[in-house]
């Protein structure tokens, strides 16, 4: 269980944190950015910059929470 935010050593979060880019979400870390990086950018013609790899996160995120409310209503 990761500890909350408050209770967190400040140079830990800002060392996870490292790389990414400015306004990522907090629940995107550097580890996640390489992992979704590794599993789509064969899929493209082009290498895929970070603000390619954070908009596919963030794609996915807001699906994730639509079929989620479908599902619960």
């Amino acid at each position: 269980m990761v500890a909350p935010r408050d209770s967190r050593k400040p140079g830990k979060a800002a060392r996870s944190r490292a790389g990414l880019p400015p306004g990522t979400p907090d629940w995107i870390t550097p580890e996640l950015l390489l992992q979704t990086r590794q599993v789509w950018e064969p899929r493209y013609s082009n290498p895929l910059t970070d603000q390619d790899v954070l908009e596919i996160l963030l794609t996915v995120g807001r699906l994730v929470d639509l079929v989620g409310d479908l599902h619960a209503n």
